[in-house]
């Protein structure tokens, strides 16, 4: 079975993992110390992925269990998974903003990347491209647990055969 069967169910699980955490806490403090901005994202999300109660979250981290397993046996036969970072292009300044449907939007077309952070494994983005508007347009490798070189020397290497050019430099 494909782990990319799985890629919507383990998003919603996810965020709901998350949503519970963020409310359980640290919720009261970045509504104090969080700019306007960051809550207005979070009450998004949390609006979107309600957090679970006790019983919910315990159901959650068990559930986590057999979807993992899955994973793992994928890279046992495929050493390295190559997927987008994301499969929309990315969005105007402000976009998270615009309420759960935005948030929504985001998580779909994140969900491998949501995915690697669920199930902890290592995962590498490279530049791989521009768009014809001159977005950047990326790859992610994931791997399995604790092959993290795999997945940077793979990374060394798409990104010394492409040789994209980036809109911004991150090396100083």
């Amino acid at each position: 079975m494909s782990p990319a069967r799985h890629l919507s169910e383990v998003t919603e699980a996810y965020a709901r993992l998350v949503s519970t955490e963020v409310m359980t806490q640290r919720r009261e403090l970045m509504r104090q110390v969080g700019s306007a901005v960051l809550n207005a994202f979070l009450d998004a999300a949390l609006e979107l992925f309600p957090p679970l109660d006790l019983a919910g979250y315990m159901s959650g981290l068990g559930e986590r269990l057999p979807l993992r397993a899955v994973w793992s046996r994928f890279f046992t036969d495929y050493p390295i998974l190559l997927g987008p970072v994301s499969a929309q292009l990315p969005w105007p300044v402000g976009y998270d903003l615009a309420g759960t449907a935005a948030v929504a939007t985001m998580y779909d077309a994140q969900r491998l990347t949501v995915a690697a952070n669920y199930f902890s494994l290592p995962a590498v983005t490279v530049p791989a491209a521009l768009s014809r508007e001159g977005l950047p347009i990326g790859v992610q490798l994931v791997t399995s647990p604790f092959t993290e070189r795999r997945g940077l020397a793979a990374a060394s290497l798409i990104e010394d055969s492409l040789q994209t050019k980036i809109p911004i430099d991150p090396r100083p």
